[in-house]
C-alpha cells in the first residue's frame, strides 16, 4: 500500500511492516504471537483466496471497517491508448500500432473503490495489486486477467454482482 500526504511524500508499507505492527500490538497485549514466516505465509494466503475468488466468481469484495471494496474493473481502450509498434513503424515509415487483439479492446484490473469508505483522506491512499501471483495450481493476473477479459468480450453485460 503507498500512502501519500500532503506534502506529496510516498510511504510505502509492505508485510514486514504489517509484521512489526502486529507484533508490538500482541507484545503490548501480552498474548503469543506468530513468528514472521508462519505470519507472511497466512496474509499472502488470505489475500491470494479473496483475489482469486473475485476474479474467478466475478464478486465484489467488501473490505472491512468500512474502507470500500475490490472488484475487477474493466472498460473499452480508447484507440489513442494504443501502443505503437517501433519496428514495424521504422520498417513501413507509417505508424502502426499493436493492437491486441486478445483483448478485444478491454482493458481489465483490480480496482479498490473507495466511494462509499468512511475514513479521513481517502484520496491520498492507492492500493496497488500485483499482475501476477502464483500459488500451488491457482493464479491472479496475467493469463487469469486475459481469460477474464475473453469472457467479459463473450457477454459484454456481465457486471461485479455478488458481493463476499
Amino acid at each position: 500500500m503507498t500512502v501519500t500526504n500532503l506534502m506529496k511524500r510516498h510511504y510505502s508499507r509492505n508485510l514486514t511492516d504489517f509484521y512489526r505492527n502486529y507484533k508490538r500490538n500482541k507484545k503490548k497485549e501480552g498474548l503469543d504471537f506468530l513468528n514472521e514466516k508462519r505470519y507472511k505465509s497466512f496474509i499472502k494466503t488470505a489475500l491470494f483466496n479473496i483475489m482469486y475468488t473475485v476474479l474467478r466468481n466475478n464478486a465484489a469484495f467488501i473490505l472491512p471497517y468500512s474502507l470500500g471494496y475490490i472488484y475487477v474493473y474493466s472498460r473499452k481502450r480508447k484507440p489513442t491508448e494504443l501502443r505503437i509498434n517501433f519496428a514495424l513503424t521504422k520498417q513501413y515509415r507509417k505508424t502502426i500500432y499493436y493492437l491486441k487483439d486478445h483483448a478485444w479492446g478491454y482493458l481489465c484490473y483490480f480496482k479498490w473503490d473507495k466511494y462509499f469508505s468512511i475514513f479521513k483522506n481517502k484520496s491520498y491512499y492507492n492500493m496497488y495489486i500485483t499482475s501476477y501471483v502464483k500459488m500451488g495450481d491457482r493464479e491472479i493476473g496475467g493469463d487469469t486477467l486475459q481469460k477474464f477479459r475473453m469472457e467479459l468480450a463473450r457477454d459484454p453485460e456481465r457486471k461485479s454482482l455478488v458481493t463476499i
